[in-house]
């Protein structure tokens, strides 16, 4: 993996975890926040995981 794609990635996760904090300080499940958002909730979740680009 490239230097680049490796330093995308770990950001991110680390976007995917802030996310996830703030979603749960607020309360929120991830299918109350998709329905507040209207996001799919298995975007969502692929975001929070660090699997889709934001």
């Amino acid at each position: 993996m490239k230097e680049r794609e490796l330093m995308s990635s770990d950001f991110l996760k680390l976007v995917g975890e802030r996310i996830r904090t703030f979603r749960k300080v607020k309360g929120y499940t991830q299918e109350s926040l998709s329905e507040k958002s209207g996001i799919y909730i298995t975007y969502i979740s692929d975001i929070e995981r660090g699997e889709r680009n934001i």
